[in-house]
């Protein structure tokens, strides 16, 4: 069961574990710690991203790279598989990279990076930018 805040203290946090993750959350502060971002990429910043040759398409190579470090920005898909999603987040975490939640559905972004195939994970690596 989660602890109960009062309003006035705003230094306690409230500790939510559901099937996903464990959430921090204060309620005068918002997410703290690693949170997950909904950000809107235009199709065209993800062109411009994916021409730069600085972004690993792919759940394994992000999490790969996730471990070693080397990882700035993780980009998921709007319907990205709940479990995907939960390593992903995982890794990110621990590794300090911002996540960012797509608009998109995976068969889109495949359309606008150019691919045959879904994805549902890009990573913008290190030195690289937005």
């Amino acid at each position: 069961m989660p602890k109960k805040i009062d309003a006035n203290e705003t230094e306690k946090i409230e500790r939510f574990s559901g099937p996903e993750n464990s959430i921090e959350f204060s309620r005068n502060q918002g997410f703290s710690g690693h949170q997950k971002r909904k950000a809107f990429f235009s199709a065209a910043e993800i062109k411009k991203m994916i021409k730069s040759g600085n972004v690993l398409v792919g759940t394994e190579r992000t999490i790969k790279n996730l471990k070693l470090g080397r990882v700035q920005k993780v980009l998921v898909s709007s319907n990205c598989p709940a479990s995907v999603e939960k390593d992903v987040n995982y890794y990110a975490g621990l590794s300090g990279a911002e996540l960012h939640k797509l608009e998109y559905p995976n068969d889109e972004l495949s359309v606008i990076c150019k691919k045959p195939f879904s994805i549902s994970v890009l990573a913008l690596l290190k030195g690289a930018s937005k």
